[in-house]
């Protein structure tokens, strides 16, 4: 029989989903992901580079993004690990170089092979806590341009709209974790690893968390497929976002979950998931109520879960519960409310000031300079290219919030006389959704 530590690991080879298309993050992120555990490889693999922010500040934005969600759910915050970063990195880096996108490697013969199971690739770094978990994702977001925040931003937030991902960034059992990425051709593979103990406790985890706005109306397109439990073969593959609650510990049984609009007690379509129904949610202890559907933008909902839950396992002298929260979705995503120049304008200066206004802040993170294919491919930025798409160099006006309104650049040389010129732009909003479009001027003082 295999060692406590490396329970996990069996789990984890069921959990692993393939590639698929996400719901809400939404044309801008065409991804899939994985839960499971896993570690990463050493250094002989050369990392591919991209301009912008370093890989330590993915790994140390990563961390800030996963302790802002544990802080929300009442979790105990985490540090990251160093021999999870190289675990994690060096998984990003096999997956990319060999094609094989999963928690467990096969190509023994690859140079960039680092160990077949997560559990392997962390104690080759010599992390060696009992508890090892982990959620991989790919993704268009940053594999053209300048390296942004946006593929660390958006993956996590990723994997907490996919319910089997979000346990683990969420559990107490958690004490730290590692997180890598590597570009190739066309995409960015992206890794979390979690490590820690299966002895620590904390609070029973609800999410979204009792009172929160602007919760996301999608949840994320996982293998297995969540709602497959309730529907079988004709489950959709886009749904609402998952409502759970986690304890982590002993055993719970469900009586019933209902999510119903606040506003006049229509319930919702959905599938209830529990220990009993879905094994997976044996591993958390947990009860979840996923979507048929996507849920209303600016809508209020109430989830209502009741059931058993016994701390021992011993359900037949647990203890009754019924817990009732509600939260709200978020508003609209944003879009182009105007421009100046506006789109289509002519006589415009040779060295204009470009304004772009939106109806929702959008990050500033985002403001990059990319080229017309790179936003194609699902890069962020903002491109300057003339009618037959030669490129032209810009500056922005950096605001100093982390979101706003208003995007100002400016050419980096002035424009020719009686051209057209397109600027196109690919932003997320402050809830992570891309924002896209394009606005043409002609040039003529």
């Amino acid at each position: 029989m295999l060692a406590t530590a490396r329970k996990l690991d069996i789990v984890n080879r069921i959990l692993s989903p393939y590639p698929g298309h996400t719901s809400s993050l939404r044309r801008l992120l065409r991804s899939a992901a994985v839960l499971v555990a896993l570690l990463c490889i050493a250094a002989p693999w050369a990392h591919a580079r991209a301009a912008g922010i370093t890989a330590s500040a993915e790994q140390q934005r990563a961390a800030a993004e996963v302790n802002r969600y544990r802080q929300m759910a009442g979790q105990k915050t985490v540090g990251l690990s160093w021999a999870l970063d190289k675990a994690a990195t060096g998984h990003a880096g096999y997956m990319g170089h060999t094609g094989e996108f999963s928690h467990y490697e096969s190509k023994t013969s690859s140079p960039y092979y680092v160990g077949r199971a997560p559990y392997d690739r962390a104690l080759r770094f010599g992390y060696r806590n009992d508890s090892i978990s982990e959620d991989i994702l790919w993704q268009w977001i940053g594999s053209a341009g300048q390296r942004t925040y946006a593929g660390v931003d958006t993956s996590v937030q990723w994997w907490m709209g996919a319910i089997y991902h979000r346990f683990a960034i969420l559990s107490p059992h958690t004490q730290s974790i590692g997180f890598g990425s590597y570009r190739v051709p066309g995409k960015v593979l992206y890794a979390m690893d979690f490590g820690g103990s299966y002895d620590r406790t904390g609070p029973k985890v609800r999410w979204p968390v009792p009172g929160q706005s602007g919760v996301d109306v999608g949840g994320e397109n996982e293998y297995p497929n969540p709602l497959a439990p309730c529907y079988g073969s004709s489950a959709p593959t886009q749904y609402g976002y998952p409502v759970s609650v986690s304890w982590y510990t002993g055993a719970v049984k469900l009586t019933s979950a209902r999510l119903v609009r606040s506003s006049d007690g229509r319930a919702v379509a959905g599938c209830a998931l529990s220990p009993q129904k879905d094994q997976y949610h044996s591993y958390s202890t947990s009860l979840s109520f996923v979507p048929r559907a996507k849920l209303a933008y600016g809508t209020r909902y109430t989830v209502t879960f009741k059931g058993v839950h016994s701390s021992d396992g011993d359900l037949a002298h647990g203890t009754a519960f019924a817990y009732s929260w509600s939260f709200t979705t978020e508003p609209p995503p944003a879009a182009l409310s105007g421009s100046s120049p506006r789109s289509g304008a002519t006589g415009v200066s040779l060295q204009p000031s470009v304004a772009l206004y939106f109806s929702r802040p959008v990050r500033t993170y985002t403001f990059v300079a990319a080229t017309q294919s790179q936003l194609g491919s699902g890069a962020v930025g903002v491109s300057l290219a003339r009618s037959d798409g030669s490129q032209i160099g810009i500056s922005f006006v950096r605001p100093s919030a982390q979101t706003t309104t208003k995007v100002v650049l400016r050419p980096s040389s002035a424009l020719a006389r009686g051209t057209t010129y397109v600027v196109s732009f690919r932003f997320l909003d402050s809830w992570g959704r891309p924002v896209e479009g394009r606005v043409s001027f002609t040039a003529t003082r």
